[in-house]
């Protein structure tokens, strides 16, 4: 297995790889462990089954969690009464070879502006071949984050809603065990994609956030809309693989992961590339 990490300033408007597997490791604790009946798979994880939510297409959910209909009928997602341990995505910031779940990564933090824009594009893989148990996952996305939140236009492979296919989804997660999500959409190897996440009608503690990734192959998108204060959302991850209960590099994808064109903007849409440091 490798583990890959870079902070400091990612290559906007060039390309991110994440590379193909090299070695195979011994499998840790976490993997080849069962999902329960009552946890799914998200891209933080297993997640409590009544925590993870899908919203539907034209949905647009506040910061309370209710979730108005495109009819303008709107209903309030349950609080999430499961306690379960702090994300694994804090553990990155150890720096030390580890199954955090994030395999390979780049960041940069902007401490001066909340970032209000974020667009990548990436191609759909090979599919592994070995991935065929439901307690397994693969997931490769660009992201906006914080210490408590992640927006992030997601491609995966088997996680448990899809079977053994590539699909697309918008998500929003938390570090504890909360999780939204829109509808998921089938995509095959080679198709191009594109990932935006962008913020609009900010105020001084609230912008309306929407995540949307889109087969540009096909034309089919799957959107998620949130409301959110905008200094959450102050780091980006140019480029994340996540894997979850994976152990042999047959059960990742044969061939490498390249994002391109990737970019960002703060929220008064200023391109951040003109304004980063040079590399650390």
């Amino acid at each position: 297995m490798r583990w890959f990490a870079v902070t400091g300033v990612v290559g906007f408007g060039l390309v991110t790889f994440l590379t193909g597997c090299s070695d195979v490791t011994n499998p840790s604790p976490r993997q080849g462990a069962t999902v329960q009946q009552d946890l799914v798979e998200t891209t933080e994880g297993l997640r409590p089954r009544s925590c993870v939510h899908e919203i539907e297409d034209g949905a647009q959910v506040s910061q309370a969690g209710l979730v108005r209909r495109r009819d303008g009928s709107a209903y309030q997602l349950p609080d999430c009464k499961v306690s379960m341990p702090a994300s694994r995505r804090r553990a990155r910031f150890n720096f030390v070879p580890a199954d955090t779940g994030w395999i390979e990564f780049t960041e940069v933090y902007n401490y001066n502006d909340n970032y209000g824009y974020l667009t990548a594009n990436w191609q759909v893989p090979g599919a592994p071949i070995l991935l065929q148990q439901t307690d397994q996952s693969y997931a490769t996305f660009p992201g906006l984050m914080s210490f408590n939140f992640i927006l992030q236009p997601v491609l995966s492979y088997q996680m448990e809603r899809v079977g053994p296919e590539w699909a697309i989804t918008s998500w929003k997660c938390d570090t504890g065990p909360g999780c939204i999500h829109s509808g998921q959409i089938g995509v095959n190897p080679k198709d191009q994609l594109l990932g935006t996440v962008v913020a609009s009608g900010c105020t001084s503690n609230l912008c309306t956030w929407t995540v949307t990734t889109r087969d540009l192959t096909t034309g089919q998108s799957t959107v998620l809309t949130v409301q959110d204060t905008p200094e959450y959302y102050r780091v980006t991850s140019g480029a994340v693989e996540a894997s979850h209960s994976l152990s042999s590099c047959d059960e990742y994808p044969p061939n490498d992961v390249a994002f391109t064109n990737v970019d960002v903007k703060d929220q008064s849409g200023i391109d951040m590339v003109s304004r980063r440091s040079p590399p650390v």
